[in-house]
């Protein structure tokens, strides 16, 4: 499969968007378009990072939303790995990634997920509960080894019995919400940053979830009144984006950083400039950018548009005073 890493250089230069409609009105296999359209995601990715150098050695936890089918979760797993020089089997170690989406799909390896609405509370607990539980076990491991190691004479340590003590605690552990709250801060769970591309998701060629009597992938793309929102098809990234922006609010940290993408954008439309002014209630650098080139004075609708946010001011943001409407 064709990969575009941040380490490497991209296969593909030209504007993305051409790339996309060469790849939907070129002859290709199924498992081709697939492998492109894939690659294509990644490769933006590429180009953000490379821009705004979202994925460094400051970042350890990470939330992407909507991951399915998980390229931006894979990229941001082998970005980390190679920003923190760890082995892959040795990722959560020193990094969490934690993706949401609606439809159940194959996470990266190295990555843990889970499923749920955007929309609902319950979600957002669950991606904070899962940030909490891998701290919770990162710090039980790391206090285990320092606790139990035994010294040799030469000073080296022996780690003989430590694999069989920490798999014996994990099978006792019993995670509680109230236990966490008391053994950590919110310093030590909360994300460095998130990612949101909360977008109809398109075939894939692997999976349960493309397999199944509901198909939700090809149902989705082929169905248009599943990919648009009830009232008008253009408000949907909007409502998703301040969706993301609330979960933002709890799971990010102070000086996190947004990535959020937002598909067929109306660049007149004043409740984009709304979400822009709620971006910069929170953090302390907001940009903006397109594949296409395209500037707000065109006034057009763009297949795509991205945020990129930075220093988030504080570590809770305060939800009403970030959507109140009279500032």
């Amino acid at each position: 499969m064709l990969q575009c890493l941040r380490w490497s250089k991209p296969l593909f230069y030209s504007p993305a968007t051409s790339i996309t409609r060469a790849y939907a009105s070129a002859r290709l296999t199924r498992k081709e378009k697939i492998e492109g359209l894939n690659h294509i995601a990644r490769s933006k990715l590429y180009q953000l990072d490379t821009r705004f150098d979202i994925f460094n050695e400051k970042v350890t936890n990470v939330v992407d939303l909507g991951y399915a089918p998980g390229n931006w979760l894979a990229y941001a797993r082998d970005a980390l790995l190679a920003a923190h020089d760890i082995e892959p089997e040795k990722i959560y170690q020193k990094c969490t990634l934690v993706g949401l989406d609606i439809v159940v799909g194959n996470h990266p390896q190295g990555s843990f997920t889970t499923q749920g609405n955007i929309f609902s509370k319950l979600a957002h607990r669950n991606v904070t509960k899962l940030l909490k539980e891998h701290a919770y076990r990162r710090l039980a491991v790391q206090n285990s080894v320092l606790q139990n190691t035994d010294t040799k004479g030469n000073g080296e340590f022996t780690l003989d019995s430590e694999m069989a003590k920490i798999s014996e605690m994990f099978l006792n552990l019993d995670i509680k919400d109230e236990a966490l709250e008391s053994i950590m801060s919110i310093q030590d769970y909360q994300a460095n940053l998130v990612t949101s591309d909360m977008t109809n998701p398109f075939l894939q060629d692997k999976g349960f979830f493309n397999n199944t009597t509901s198909r939700p992938y090809i149902r989705s793309s082929t169905n248009s009144a599943l990919r648009h929102h009830t009232s008008d098809p253009l408000k949907s990234s909007i409502d998703t984006a301040d969706a993301a922006l609330l979960l933002c609010c709890d799971v990010l940290a102070k000086g996190g950083s947004f990535l959020i993408r937002l598909s067929r954008v109306d660049l007149a439309d004043p409740e984009l400039s709304l979400f822009e002014q709620r971006l910069k209630r929170t953090f302390a650098q907001v940009n903006k950018w397109n594949s296409e080139g395209v500037t707000e004075s065109d006034k057009l609708i763009i297949l795509e548009l991205y945020f990129v946010c930075k220093h988030k001011f504080e570590h809770i943001a305060d939800k009403y005073e970030v959507f109140d409407v009279r500032r």
